[in-house]
């Protein structure tokens, strides 16, 4: 049971600087009643008095609500009336010097505002606030100052070097928070769990800024539940959702109106059971041909695995990457299933990274793109030269076989440029072009003079011959190892046909996926969407079916449980290895009937949250989805890999040696092993045993030819 819901401010129950509108207030009116909510911002109290307590209803239980401006270095309980129970505070001599550092910095970035709405520097005791066109400016000219957070990342970068000593994090629309060490959103996550006596795992987080260098991300990071959202209209729907799961289950309605959309969830109660993924140890669970003991790690499927044959489909069949991350150099060959194998920290995950980054790359704006990564830097590995180098190699749904190169160079004015592309296609006609610093050249006519800052593909697609390498790298789709968008509602207008990156449109896909009707007999066709559901049910035989639900603009998962088959459950109350699974399903399905908008899934630890006796089904439901799509996951379980009957050719081993990623095929003592069957690849892996082929480094001229030159056969 969740007994704290605690929301960032700015971004999340109301607009920059805005106050909460009526429907937030009587939202957060009705959630204090069945709940305790906190609210925690950069701004100081007299932000949360004009933006929150000046507009909540005034017969609220707001011993219930605890607020902590500054980001916790201020915490105010209502006790009759608001009671400041603490406040940490900037020195005098620590206020001067992050003042007149924040001056520096955005006079040495050179964006200093033509026009300022009031103060840009704010004292908030134990936080200075730099808010770029100061504190009163409009809502739509903050929207526009710095959307993509380029500007207030380069000021970010000088700050942290004048002051060192201190904290500084973006928030909201223009601002920029600096905090002593250590005084973040975390921290007053960590004061509410020692004032209130609420564990982090009772909690959980909302907040419109969790990226990496926003300052909620520090609470994701301390591990809390966390939701992100898009704005006030993301917010309320959580709110809906959470007052319909946390009411008393023997209350007939909450004690006030309750809002709109919320009349059909009235059956999700707190008092009611959660059904939960995890295999009771020692009991005997039924599935397939043979019952096996849950404690034995071995679930079989109740029908059999569909393999078929990947013609017709673009792939990916060969990947370079040159001073990427940890990657120092790697010369992969992929197949139509890859699955990347080893210890946490070893690298997979950088390896995998890259491939939505060329995706978004080529899509885009490059300078965008590594701008939201960190910068140049935050890709380089450390070092290394000061140049990054990346090559997929492909065939297409025609059958040409292709390359496609970029290498990108560090540059002290614009932190990087395009050093070198180039674009190689061998079909029925050879087709290729050659950028290196701007300058076009190709076999094929194109217009005289044609220069580009970014990189040349997403023009050059215009030609035939082109097309099919932008259409494979523009479809990638990616999802990351924390899917909690699908604790939401989705939007009913949300015409999508894939599943976001995020997760957040899962209901709308499941509905378009028609899986709502239950499970109907074992289809002879590959790609039906009832399929998602019987390896559901494989994983937690519980479950009975898996329905989305349409009321008030929105379309709701609803789970029902084999013991409760007329009452269903909503996403909050179900355990994370049957959502995640639920989740992981859906990306690797959603190319029912072909979906030509997919070229290629890539999956972070898909097993996480899962009871290892059900992670050798995920394993079988990516062998079997990659007969249409491309699908590429990392692991460090062992028991996703118990099988004899893997193809070792899928397996990629991953170690890291003397600070630098190796990824290669199993070594071959390892590959030996399991030809002959002796071990399983799981075995293997608990022994330290799986490991990647040694291959003496490259040299610089290998590794030129490896980028730029002629294409490996598959």
């Amino acid at each position: 049971m969740k007994k704290l819901i605690v929301f960032d401010l700015d971004g999340t129950l109301a607009e920059s600087k805005s106050s909460i509108d009526a429907e937030m207030s009587q939202l957060l009116h009705d959630l204090l009643s069945v709940v305790q909510v906190a609210v925690i911002s950069g701004g100081d109290w007299p932000q949360f008095e004009e933006q929150v307590l000046r507009h909540l209803p005034r017969d609220g239980n707001l011993t219930n609500l605890s607020l902590l401006p500054t980001s916790g270095t201020k915490f105010f309980r209502y006790e009759g009336t608001w009671k400041k129970l603490y406040s940490e505070d900037f020195t005098l001599e620590e206020k001067a010097k992050i003042v007149a550092s924040l001056t520096q910095a955005t006079t040495e970035a050179g964006f200093q505002a033509e026009k300022v709405w009031g103060e840009a520097i704010e004292d908030r005791g134990g936080q200075i606030t730099f808010s770029a066109l100061g504190q009163q400016a409009p809502l739509e000219e903050k929207k526009k100052w710095d959307p993509d957070f380029a500007k207030r990342t380069k000021i970010k970068v000088i700050l942290d070097s004048l002051i060192p000593e201190f904290s500084t994090r973006m928030g909201g629309a223009t601002s920029i928070d600096v905090t002593r060490p250590g005084i973040d959103k975390a921290y007053g996550i960590g004061k509410l769990r020692d004032i209130l006596g609420i564990s982090l795992k009772e909690m959980i987080f909302v907040g419109d800024a969790l990226f990496a260098g926003g300052n909620d991300y520090p609470v994701e990071q301390a591990g809390v539940v966390s939701i992100c959202v898009r704005g006030p209209h993301e917010t309320k729907r959580v709110i809906q959702t959470s007052i319909a799961c946390l009411s008393d289950g023997d209350q007939e309605s909450l004690c006030h109106p309750a809002p709109r959309g919320l009349g059909r969830l009235r059956a999700c109660r707190s008092a009611r059971p959660r059904i939960s993924s995890r295999f009771r140890a020692g009991t005997w669970v039924s599935v397939g041909h043979q019952a096996y003991g849950a404690n034995e790690r071995k679930v079989s499927l109740a029908f059999p695995i569909l393999k078929m044959r990947m013609d017709g489909r673009p792939m990916i069949t060969r990947v370079v990457l040159e001073n990427y991350k940890s990657i120092a150099f790697c010369d992969v060959k992929l197949g139509r299933l890859a699955i990347l194998v080893g210890p946490n920290g070893a690298g997979k995950s950088n390896f995998l990274s890259a491939l939505p980054f060329l995706s978004e790359a080529v899509q885009g704006n490059v300078a965008a793109v590594v701008r939201s990564r960190g910068g140049f830097g935050g890709l380089l590995k450390r070092g290394s030269a000061n140049h990054i180098g990346m090559r997929i190699e492909f065939t297409t749904s025609a059958g040409a076989h292709g390359y496609y190169s970029i290498r990108l160079k560090r540059d002290l004015d614009d932190d990087f440029v395009i050093q070198a592309e180039k674009c190689v296609l061998n079909g029925p006609r050879t087709a290729w072009y050659k950028a290196t610093r701007g300058k076009l050249e190709s076999n094929l006519t194109v217009p005289d003079g044609l220069v580009r800052d970014g990189l040349y593909l997403p023009v050059m697609s215009g030609y035939s011959e082109f097309k099919p390498t932008y259409d494979l790298l523009s479809k990638f789709q990616f999802y990351d190892r924390s899917p909690r968008g699908f604790l939401l509602p989705s939007g009913d207008e949300d015409r999508s046909p894939l599943l976001r990156s995020d997760w957040t449109n899962l209901p709308n896909v499941l509905n378009r996926l028609k899986i709502a009707d239950g499970i109907s007999r074992i289809s002879t066709h590959p790609m039906r969407p009832e399929r998602v559901t019987q390896y559901l049910q494989a994983i937690n035989p519980e479950i009975a079916r898996v329905t989305t639900e349409a009321f008030g603009g929105y379309r709701y998962l609803q789970f029902y449980s084999k013991s409760s088959p007329e009452s269903p459950f909503l996403p909050f109350q179900m355990s994370d290895g049957t959502l995640r699974s639920l989740a992981v399903l859906v990306a690797l399905f959603q190319g029912v009937g072909g979906n030509a908008d997919v070229s290629l899934v890539g999956l972070e630890e898909p097993e996480s949250a899962l009871h290892p006796a059900a992670a050798g089904v995920l394993f079988d439901a990516m062998r079997e989805a990659s007969a249409s799509v491309q699908v590429i996951s990392t692991t460090h379980s062992a028991d996703l890999l118990d099988k004899k009957d893997i193809d070792t050719d899928a397996l990629l081993a991953v170690e890291l040696r003397d600070g630098s990623t190796q990824i290669g095929s199993i070594d071959p003592a390892g590959r030996k092993s399991l030809k002959e069957r002796l071990y399983t690849a799981g075995e293997l892996m608990r022994m330290n045993y799986l490991r990647p082929e040694m291959h003496r480094p490259p040299s610089e001229a290998d590794i030129e030819s490896a980028l730029f030159g002629d294409l490996v056969p598959a």
